[in-house]
């Protein structure tokens, strides 16, 4: 079994979501410190992730950053990293899980709003090389869908990152990356017939840029 299967994440119970949003929608506009207050509420807790995966009772965290720069281009690139169920499709966001390396705590509970914007920074400068100085986040709302597999089991806390391209050094998992304004972005998967995945769609829906 991988070492991946066997690292902690951080989750929240679905029930807790439930005293939050309607659980029947994908996408909310949602005020941070209210979204962030209610998961503090609900217990969120690390869990192994091979046994996360296999139960719906709880969503793993995802901080899912869409990184834009000032001339309103996107960041783009072709999935290939170790989720594989994920591969063949381009995406936007970039993001993982949170392990406990990243928690922050108070008065010995995870404070889950810090700890999510300390995996934000790590994430933001392992994938993209991008330092704090360097970057303006902004959270924008929550993903909630269920109509993937992935999606199942997570819940996506939607940012959009403002940077400039010059700015980033591109790990492994995004080579191929691009620069690409909406209408760009929208030729360049029509010309190739590709897609992409499902929460960079509802993301860009999310922050008003949908296709």
């Amino acid at each position: 079994m991988s070492d991946k299967q066997n690292e902690q994440v951080l989750c929240v119970a679905r029930s807790a979501l439930a005293e939050l949003i309607d659980l029947s929608q994908e996408l909310f506009h949602i005020d941070e410190h209210t979204a962030f207050q209610a998961m503090q509420r609900g217990g969120a807790a690390f869990i192994i992730r091979r046994q996360a995966e296999q139960d719906p009772s709880y969503k793993q965290l995802i901080p899912y950053c869409i990184l834009q720069d000032p001339e309103g281009r996107f960041l783009c690139y072709p999935r290939q990293g170790t989720e594989k169920r994920l591969h063949g499709l381009y995406s936007l966001g970039i993001g993982g899980h949170i392990n406990p390396e990243d928690a922050v705590l108070q008065d010995d509970q995870i404070d889950v709003e810090r700890t999510v914007m300390r995996a934000l920074v790590r994430e933001a400068s392992e994938e993209a090389g991008l330092q704090g100085h360097g970057m303006k986040s902004q959270f924008r709302g929550l993903i909630h869908e269920e109509r993937s597999p992935v999606g199942m089991v997570h819940l996506g806390l939607v940012y959009t990152i403002q940077t400039r391209s010059e700015l980033l050094k591109p790990g492994e998992e995004l080579a191929g990356s691009l620069w690409l304004s909406p209408e760009a972005l929208k030729e360049k998967l029509e010309t190739e017939s590709a897609s992409l995945e499902t929460w960079s769609t509802l993301a860009l829906e999310l922050i008003g840029q949908g296709m």
